[in-house]
């Protein structure tokens, strides 16, 4: 049961990028491989200093605890 434009089930970082300059150039964005990379390097950026930000507080500790329980951390 494969939906038109799912990602491969085993999709790694670069199936990830041609996934995503394709939509992004099909829908009309100016964009390349090299904006792709640095536009999630940057969230992620983000992404780590928010975690950061959240691990002083309770429900940064909540959020830690479930993550720890997954295994995720």
């Amino acid at each position: 049961d494969r939906r038109a434009g799912a990602l491969p089930e085993e999709a790694g970082d670069e199936d990830v990028i041609r996934k995503l300059l394709g939509d992004l150039t099909s829908a009309g964005v100016d964009i390349d491989e090299a904006g792709i990379r640095t536009a999630l390097e940057e969230q992620l950026g983000t992404d780590v200093r928010d975690f950061d930000v959240l691990q002083g507080t309770s429900a940064g500790s909540e959020i830690i605890t479930a993550l720890q329980a997954f295994s995720v951390t």
